[in-house]
C-alpha cells in the first residue's frame, strides 16, 4: 500500500448551507488496489499505479461500478462519503497534478466507457468500444481485469492508445440511516422548495433561502426576481415523488421522480443539508428519462 501525503478530506458538517472541509492526516485507504500500464492521448501520456472501485446508486437507473485507475494515490473512504464520487476523485487527482482513467461497468460486467483526464498538462478524451475488454472477477468488494488498444487510433489530429491492468477493492460506503417515508424533514423541505419555485412565490423562496433569497430575490428588482426564477426553474421538477431517501449527519440524500414545467421526466438523486433545525437544498444530478 502506498501513503497519503497530509490533505483536507470532506467533513459530513455544513457552514450556512455549504458542506464545510475538516483538516485530517489522511492514512492509505484500505480500498486501495494496484494497477499497471498507460493511456496516451496525442503527446500525453499518463502512467496508473493505484485501482479503487465505486458501486454508485444514482437512482436513475441500474448501478453502475466505477475503477479509477491513477498515476497518484487518493483517499477512497473520503471520496465515497460525497455525493458525486466522480468529481471527488478528480479533485484529489487534479490538486497533485495527476492524472487519472475511469472505467465505466454495467452490473453484468460490460464496459460502458473510459474516460481519461491529466491534469499537468490538462488533457482529457472519453471513448468506449476500442480494445480489448476482459473482467477477470466482478465481485461486489472486488474486480480485476485488463483494458489493452495495442495499436494507436485516430481521433482527428491526435492519436490514443492504452494498455491497463488493474485489481480494485471496493471503497466502503459511509454509515447512513434511511429517512421515513417521503424523506423524513428533508423530503418535507424540498417538496417546499420546489412548490415555491414552481408557484413563483418569492417571499417563500425568500424565507426558504435565508441570507442568499434577499440578494437573489430582491424585493425591489422584479426584473432580477424573474430572471433568476428562470435559471432556477430549469430541469426543477414541477411536482416530485421521493421514493427513499439517506441520511449522513447533516447531509442528506433523496431518491427523486418528478416532472419539470417542460412535462420532461426527472429522476436521480438530491443533497439536502441541515443547518441547525432547517434543512436546504444544496445540489442535485436529476436527468431525463423515458417515461
Amino acid at each position: 500500500m502506498w501513503g497519503l501525503s497530509e490533505r483536507f478530506a470532506r467533513g459530513l458538517g455544513v457552514v450556512g448551507c455549504g458542506v464545510f472541509l475538516v483538516a485530517a492526516s489522511v492514512t492509505p485507504s484500505e480500498a486501495e488496489g494496484k494497477a499497471d500500464g498507460f493511456f496516451r492521448f496525442g503527446e500525453v501520456t499518463v502512467e496508473v499505479a493505484h485501482a479503487y472501485l465505486f458501486r454508485v446508486d444514482t437512482g436513475q437507473d441500474e448501478p453502475k461500478a466505477f475503477v479509477f485507475m491513477t498515476s497518484v494515490p487518493v483517499d477512497a473512504t473520503a471520496a465515497a462519503a460525497e455525493f458525486d464520487v466522480d468529481d471527488a476523485v478528480q479533485t484529489q487527482v487534479s490538486d497533485a497534478g495527476g492524472g487519472f482513467i475511469r472505467l465505466c461497468l454495467y452490473a453484468e460486467g460490460d464496459e460502458c466507457g473510459l474516460y481519461f483526464s491529466n491534469e499537468e498538462p490538462s488533457e482529457s478524451f472519453n471513448t468506449s468500444g476500442s480494445g480489448d475488454f476482459v473482467l477477470a472477477k466482478n465481485e461486489p468488494d472486488h474486480v480485476e481485469g485488463s483494458f489493452v488498444l495495442a495499436e494507436p487510433e485516430e481521433f482527428f489530429d491526435k492519436t490514443f492508445q492504452f494498455e491497463l491492468h488493474f485489481s480494485a477493492d471496493l471503497a466502503p460506503a459511509p454509515a447512513s440511516e434511511a429517512l421515513a417515508e417521503g424523506g423524513g424533514a428533508p423530503g418535507a423541505a424540498y417538496i417546499e422548495y420546489i412548490t415555491a419555485i414552481a408557484d413563483a412565490d418569492f417571499p417563500k423562496l425568500r424565507e426558504i433561502l435565508g441570507e442568499a433569497g434577499s440578494w437573489q430575490f430582491p424585493e425591489d428588482d422584479p426584473a432580477s426576481c424573474k430572471e433568476q426564477l428562470k435559471w432556477m426553474r430549469d430541469g426543477t421538477p414541477v411536482t416530485a415523488t421521493i421514493s427513499r431517501g439517506e441520511q449522513r449527519g447533516d447531509l442528506a440524500i433523496l431518491f427523486v421522480d418528478g416532472v419539470d414545467r417542460d412535462e420532461i421526466r426527472r429522476r436521480g438523486r438530491v443533497l439536502m443539508t441541515r443547518n441547525g433545525d432547517a434543512w436546504s437544498y444544496e445540489t442535485s444530478d436529476l436527468e431525463s428519462v423515458e417515461d
